[in-house]
């Protein structure tokens, strides 16, 4: 396993492997958010900014431990 920060070469540029998967986890959060407005439950949440940050931070980290497989 190499030593210090996960990173990700992308066309000559060192990317940092957090970024990626906040992106990642940052759609996730998309999806559920066009989920919960389809079925209707989006109007009934009382927290919606805490409930959205949370998806975010949960998919955020799967994608961080899905990325750090595939290196």
């Amino acid at each position: 396993m190499p030593i210090g920060q996960p990173v990700y070469d992308f066309f000559g540029a060192y990317i940092p492997a957090w970024l990626p998967a906040f992106g990642l986890g940052f759609l996730g959060m998309i999806v559920l958010r066009g989920t919960l407005v389809a079925i209707g439950l989006h109007e009934r949440m009382p927290a919606k900014l805490l409930v959205y940050l949370a998806a975010t931070v949960l998919f955020s980290c799967i994608a961080w431990f899905m990325l750090l497989e595939l290196r």
